[in-house]
């Protein structure tokens, strides 16, 4: 819903049907009825950035939660087409729990997470596919760019 406070045309992804079905069925209304008008700038498409080519049609991409839930020989591909899905002056947050929290995360939180990464995999991997990665750690919901280590969740801010 904060993304919609912006001035920008929002396109939100997500490979599951069913979880485009929910955001056209209880988010749309929600949004119409909190920011009146606005939800006209927000549209859910079922796409599923392991198989779509995107060229260039966003300025800016979130992924959060996602790239922990990608096989890891599939890595590559997903990045590869964040990037890829970005004008050339286009910015990527991309977002992750990290694998030093995973000893401390529920058995629920940590049931599909098949590719987590340390703060250095992930600022390394994120490298070989953005011009500029900017490394942020999370704890609670405190963003700020001390001791990676301790960190529960990895926020990057890459530039293509």
């Amino acid at each position: 819903m904060l993304l919609a406070d912006t001035e920008a045309d929002i396109l939100a992804y997500d490979f599951d049907e069913s979880q485009i079905k929910y955001a056209h069925n209880v988010i749309q209304p929600a949004l119409a009825r909190i920011r009146p008008g606005r939800e006209k700038r927000v549209t859910f498409e079922c796409r599923d950035f392991l198989t779509s080519d995107l060229q260039g049609v966003a300025d800016g991409l979130l992924s959060i939660d996602v790239i922990e839930h990608i096989e890891p020989h599939l890595t590559d591909k997903f990045l590869d087409n964040c990037r890829n899905a970005l004008t050339d002056k286009g910015v990527a947050i991309i977002g992750t729990p990290s694998e030093y929290a995973k000893a401390y995360a529920s058995e629920r939180s940590n049931m599909g997470h098949i590719n987590l990464f340390t703060p250095d995999r992930f600022k390394e991997t994120l490298r070989g596919h953005f011009s500029q990665v900017f490394l942020f750690s999370m704890n609670d919901e405190m963003l700020h760019t001390g001791f990676d280590k301790l960190a529960h969740y990895l926020m990057a801010l890459c530039v293509k």
